[in-house]
């Protein structure tokens, strides 16, 4: 087979794979469209190892932090707006009375998407920048990010009245204006 021809069949595939994925929403129920979604998200994240994993060699067991951190910008905003702008319901539990500067920062949806990306990418880039500048390698970069997931589970469990630690984010019910379990939403998030 040709080099063209290969190239083609790849291209080919790949247009029939996306074509699939932007069909199936349509085709699926509510419930699967959103597993769906899930699915495609956490393929992301999987990706990612695999390139540092697969190609490089080199095992990083706190791949997701970065993820997880983007996601939780994310949800911060969502909660917010859930709530109206009002304080979440931990913060209250916790004593405080007036929203964090960086909470009411994530309340504009625009600064909430871009620092979602922005940040984990800046903690990565500056982890990266010192691991490799170092070279630290093997076992001993997978013990190093190992001790950044312990480290930021600590933080994050620490900071209850400002993460909602163990607990996690709750009441979320809008995103952008729309209601979270309204399929319409689901459908546009999928995309």
């Amino acid at each position: 087979m040709g080099l063209s021809k290969w190239i083609g069949t790849k291209q080919g595939i790949f247009a029939v794979l996306l074509l699939l994925l932007a069909v199936l929403p349509f085709i699926l129920n509510d419930f699967h469209t959103n597993l769906l979604g899930r699915y495609l998200a956490f393929a992301i994240l999987v990706i990612g190892l695999d390139l540092v994993w697969g190609y490089t060699g080199i095992l990083s067991l706190g791949h997701g932090i970065f993820f997880g951190l983007g996601a939780y910008i994310m949800a911060v905003y969502v909660t917010i707006e859930s709530a109206g702008g009002a304080l979440p319901d931990f913060m209250m539990w916790s004593g405080m009375t007036e929203m964090p500067f960086l909470w009411e920062l994530l309340s504009n949806p625009v600064a909430a998407i871009l620092l979602g990306i922005l940040v984990p990418m800046a903690i990565a880039s500056l982890l990266g920048f010192f691991t490799f500048r170092n070279r630290i390698k093997g076992v001993y970069f997978t013990i190093l990010t190992q001790a950044l997931v312990l480290v930021t589970v600590t933080l994050i469990v620490s900071q209850q009245r400002y993460t909602g630690g163990s607990d996690g984010l709750s009441n979320l019910y809008t995103i952008f204006g729309f209601s979270l379990s309204s399929p319409q939403t689901q459908l546009f998030s999928f995309f």
